[in-house]
């Protein structure tokens, strides 16, 4: 199946997650299956893809990290489990957000893995 991947791009060049930080960050390279950190892997989360490049415009849009929206492949969707608080999930805990409504953005998916195939 093929989806899009928004992913930050570092100061050294190397693609990492646009959001996750500390140990929740992923880097990604090209042409292989990429896989979400193993202490997230283990609770039932993957990584976080769209289904259209139109979708993952609208969720990097007003942001102003450095990013790239990225052509993959993907591994069949899985449910998307509820949202990690930004400050927990940097620090490697599973917590639900209270005040979270757990509505992710229009056209996400949720895989095991990804594969980068072009921009």
């Amino acid at each position: 199946m093929k989806a899009w991947k928004v992913v930050g791009i570092l100061e050294n060049g190397k693609l990492s997650s646009v959001w996750a930080k500390g140990k929740a960050r992923k880097i990604y390279r090209y042409g292989v299956k990429n896989y979400p950190p193993q202490w997230l892997a283990m609770y039932g989360y993957g990584l976080i893809c769209f289904r259209t490049k139109k979708q993952a415009v609208m969720f990097i849009r007003y942001d102003f990290v450095l990013s790239k929206i990225m052509r993959v492949e993907v591994g069949n969707p899985i449910p998307c489990k509820p949202h990690i608080p930004f400050d927990c999930l940097c620090a490697g805990k599973v917590e639900s957000n209270r005040n979270d409504p757990n509505v992710w953005p229009d056209g996400t998916i949720m895989v095991p893995w990804v594969k980068l195939i072009g921009g």
